[in-house]
């Protein structure tokens, strides 16, 4: 991939190469629902929303905590920074623009650079797949106008309600034809990211 934030030595503008790097970095904890009324429906971790009949009470509980924290972010009531309660003190997350952030601390400062800008994304979940400690989120990625995206975010369990890694994928040709037909304009204070990203996707 080429340099793309070479364009940024100057005042940000909204360019391609830069725009299908930062709006992947968006995907971050891809599973916003929406409960309470205020929110679109979540799956039914018990039911067809979900595929969750080989899965421990403890991460079927821990994933019900997890989509309401995502929720409350969703709605304002918390900070993004909050949902580092939901990775282990070394955690990896891997981020399409970000790169590879690795431990708690790191992650949490990640959760508030790459979100700001993007308040008014939605990231409503379609459905759940477990597989032991194995998770995958199948979720849609929205824009102001409406338009969406699909995405995936795999994440392994490491146990004590804890997510040891996280991987975020997201079809980048489709996210920039949406940006580009609703004219979507980079928000003043929008954080960058690094210009040289660390590539190792490699699991724990």
């Amino acid at each position: 991939m080429p340099d793309t934030l070479a364009v940024f030595d100057t005042e940000p503008a909204f360019t391609s190469d830069w725009v299908t790097l930062r709006v992947a970095s968006q995907l971050i904890v891809a599973a916003s629902v929406r409960v309470a009324g205020i929110f679109a429906s979540v799956p039914d971790l018990t039911t067809g929303g979900s595929d969750m009949e080989n899965t421990s009470a403890e991460l079927a509980a821990t994933l019900e905590r997890y989509l309401r924290y995502r929720a409350e972010v969703d709605g304002g009531t918390r900070p993004w920074s909050d949902l580092v309660e939901f990775f282990t003190d070394d955690a990896i997350f891997i981020d399409p623009a970000w790169g590879r952030i690795q431990g708690i601390d790191a992650i949490g400062q990640f959760l508030v650079e790459s979100m700001t800008g993007i308040e008014d994304w939605t990231f409503p979940v379609d459905h759940l797949y477990v597989d032991g400690n194995d998770v995958i989120v199948k979720f849609r990625q929205i824009l102001p106008d409406g338009s969406e995206q699909s995405g995936y975010s795999s994440l392994i369990y490491a146990g004590g309600g804890k997510f040891c890694y996280e991987e975020d994928v997201l079809n980048m040709t489709h996210v920039f034809e949406d940006m580009i037909a609703s004219g979507w304009q980079l928000p003043p204070g929008m954080k960058l990211p690094p210009k040289n990203p660390d590539r190792n996707f490699s699991r724990p």
